[in-house]
């Protein structure tokens, strides 16, 4: 049996663990990384995704790692597909390959 634990936007976890913690505004932020004030925005606000441009700025920043922040968008977007119908009539339509069948 697996659990499903929930992930979480990375632009939520910037917010919640990052800059409202060390009161840091999405600008204050874009103007420490020197990127675009909405690209940290819209990040923020779950529009849109982290970039590994972004993800590398971010580790450097905060002293983690490019992988960190790609994980969170990874598992963030494999949620997503997970909940899309249309995804999971798609894979129900793929028969699995047989590894002996492959050789």
């Amino acid at each position: 049996m697996s659990v499903k634990v929930p992930a979480f936007h990375p632009g939520e976890i910037l917010k919640d663990l990052y800059l409202e913690p060390l009161g840091i505004s999405p600008i204050g932020l874009s103007k420490l990384l020197g990127v675009n004030r909405q690209r940290i925005e819209r990040l923020v606000k779950g529009t849109n995704g982290m970039s590994p441009d972004t993800a590398n700025r971010l580790a450097k920043a905060f002293s983690t790692t490019p992988q960190y922040w790609m994980n969170l968008q990874l598992a963030w977007d494999l949620q997503e597909l997970d909940q899309d119908a249309e995804m999971q009539k798609a894979l129900e339509e793929i028969e699995p390959i047989a590894l002996e069948e492959a050789a």
